[in-house]
């Protein structure tokens, strides 16, 4: 069974088609990033695939239930991290991860566990309203491995982070090992690369090629994405 399945995928906005027949599946333990130019879908796509956003066409199944007719099941697989930290400022970094637990269900320990993953354990009583960019980014990965879910969905995952906190991440992706998969959006190569096995190409709503990542270089990959958009 798929992790992730997505079936003839479609979603438009008014006249445009932001993503037109997607299929899309990737196996527990896969990581796919999906690369394109702006407007190509990509964020679209991932909301779709997280519940955030209905589709006008086709269906998407998580761990084999339908996230139309059977969303709490599907969602309780699902950690996701957008493009902003939705970080409620004004509680401390511990209080932000301790609601998300209650919510998602988390076991015990979960919040600690998930603060020392991404180096926060030391600040976990600072206001969230005092981080910087970059740790506040590492709060909401925090918040996305809460539940240790199955799938991750990732949306530019390594904004704002130093060189530490894009090796957290890395790890915290591979944690997961043969069980978890991971869908994530990119524009850089060096962060597709360390994080994901294979990439998908999309312009104009449509995957239009896919590179396999063992042993890519940074620059191979930029050559090999150019290639698949002309």
């Amino acid at each position: 069974m798929s992790a992730v399945r997505a079936e003839g995928l479609g979603r438009s906005f008014g006249y445009r088609q932001a993503v037109r027949g997607v299929d899309l599946s990737v196996a527990p333990g896969g990581r796919v990033a999906l690369m394109g130019p702006n407007g190509a879908g990509k964020t679209t796509l991932l909301r779709m695939l997280a519940g955030l956003l209905r589709p006008d066409r086709g269906r998407v199944l998580i761990h084999g239930h339908d996230l139309r007719s059977a969303p709490r099941r599907a969602r309780a697989h699902i950690g996701y991290l957008g493009h902003e930290p939705l970080a409620y400022l004004d509680l401390t970094v511990r209080q932000n991860l301790e609601l998300f637990a209650d919510l998602s269900g988390a076991a015990s320990g979960a919040v600690d566990a998930s603060l020392e993953r991404v180096g926060l354990l030391a600040r976990s009583l600072d206001s969230a309203r005092d981080l910087s960019r970059g740790m506040l980014q590492r709060l909401s990965i925090a918040r996305a491995l809460i539940s240790e879910p199955g799938v991750l969905l990732l949306d530019e995952p390594g904004a704002g982070l130093d060189a530490r906190g894009a090796d957290l991440l890395a790890e915290a992706v591979a944690a997961g090992g043969d069980e978890r998969a991971a869908v994530l959006v990119s524009h850089d190569p060096a962060e597709v690369i360390a994080l994901a096995q294979r990439a998908l190409v999309m312009r104009a709503g449509q995957i239009v090629g896919e590179i396999p990542l063992a042993g890519m270089t940074v620059a191979a990959l930029a050559e090999a994405y150019a290639e698949a958009l002309t």
